[in-house]
């Protein structure tokens, strides 16, 4: 339901600021999971500065991708099953709670990103010229709508950490959707939501399977950014919501065994070695496609209960944690794009190792510490319009209002 306009309260100075949920409010485990998500982005994106020892560590986006799936999974879980259907209302404050979420910061980041692109353009082109070559030839129009790797790869080098946040996006929009159209065929919310895990799940598998193998070789990035083949790894995510609400005994099960949790990091860690270590993922369509992103979301799904009762001891610990889940997203767009590019645009080429050291650790510090004044100054107050005009609402029954 929409409420009447407020006014939106003044930028504090960062001092003074505070996170936007207090700390007891939230799941220490699943901010960990986000924070170690977005380390891992950030660490493997830093390996163009500088190559730290062999460390083999898995994709963070994976992790962002389950847990996604889960929470706003189970937003949608819990608006179904309460009146057995989903309002064409209730939807619209869904999505317009997600988009001023995640479109203020992406936006910004984009148009910084442009203008980027735009300046290295014109020192070498008109400025006619350079537009026409950004919007017929590089086509970045596609970034504003999430179309840019829909169906295809990345058309351009520019902006390439964008391909996950389209992932997400497509998420959005089609989970409710497809839940709506499973409703309206007289499907109760339980078997709906079912069918629902099952269509993102099974699809995009299929998908990935019919790529051949030659093709993988020549490009293996093919099928890791392409939305209608990676949406798996968030319907895993979903199925875990499903289990959360409709199957708490299990779900209290699987949170309170620590074999639940061992399981899932064997799997997820234990897939990633065999693939990297035998170089499958670049050469085998089966290996990588069906087994490798597939056991992976597997294995990340099944570590969601217990780190959803997960509370470390340390508070200092608990505020680290909590401040690097808040910034992720922020850190998720500034890191490799903005950062990473301009420091390499003023490194040297034939820079010593001791330099890009340092280019390294600033890197760090600069990610770190951009993505907090942007999570504070542009994020927060996006987010604090959105929760005063668009509250969630019940549920209602219809599916026609």
């Amino acid at each position: 339901m929409l409420h009447p306009a407020q006014t939106i309260r003044p930028i504090r100075p960062l001092a003074n600021l505070r996170p936007l949920h207090p700390l007891p409010e939230r799941r220490a485990g699943l901010d960990l999971l986000r924070a170690v998500a977005i380390l891992l982005v950030v660490f493997h994106h830093g390996h163009a500065l500088f190559l730290v020892p062999f460390i083999p560590l898995p994709d963070g986006v994976d992790l962002f991708f389950v847990l996604s799936g889960y929470l706003i999974g189970g937003i949608l879980i819990k608006g179904v099953a309460r009146s057995e259907g989903l309002t064409v209302a209730a939807l619209r404050v869904f999505w317009f709670r997600r988009w001023f979420r995640t479109l203020p910061a992406y936006g910004f980041v984009l148009l910084l990103n442009v203008g980027i692109f735009l300046a290295e353009l014109t020192r070498h082109n008109t400025i006619k010229a350079s537009i026409k070559q950004i919007v017929l030839v590089d086509k970045l129009w596609t970034y504003c709508f999430f179309v840019q790797n829909l169906f295809a790869n990345l058309p351009s080098n520019f902006f390439p950490e964008s391909w996950s946040l389209s992932v997400e996006e497509w998420f959005y929009l089609l989970l409710p959707l497809l839940l709506i159209c499973l409703v309206r065929v007289t499907l109760p919310a339980r078997r709906a939501v079912l069918w629902a895990v099952l269509i993102l799940t099974v699809v995009p598998v299929g998908v990935r399977f019919g790529i051949p193998d030659n093709q993988v070789q020549m490009g293996w990035m093919l099928t890791r950014m392409v939305v209608v083949m990676r949406l798996d790894a968030i319907g895993f995510g979903v199925l875990m919501a499903y289990i959360s609400y409709y199957k708490p005994a299990l779900w209290k099960r699987m949170a309170g065994s620590g074999l639940w949790l061992l399981g899932g990091i064997t799997l997820c860690y234990g897939g990633f070695l065999f693939i990297y270590g035998g170089y499958n993922y670049f050469n085998s369509v089966t290996l990588t496609n069906i087994f490798f992103f597939t056991l992976t979301s597997i294995g990340i799904m099944l570590m969601l209960p217990a780190l959803s009762h997960w509370q470390p001891r340390s508070r200092l610990l608990a505020k680290t944690i909590t401040h690097i889940s808040l910034v992720s997203y922020s850190m998720y767009l500034l890191n490799q794009s903005i950062i990473l590019g301009l420091i390499q645009r003023v490194m040297p080429v034939d820079a010593s190792q001791s330099t890009r050291f340092i280019a390294y650790l600033v890197y760090w510090a600069c990610t770190i510490g951009a993505s907090t004044l942007m999570y504070y100054y542009i994020e927060q107050p996006f987010i604090r319009f959105r929760d005063n005009h668009f509250s969630p609402t019940p549920v209602k029954a219809s599916l026609t209002t």
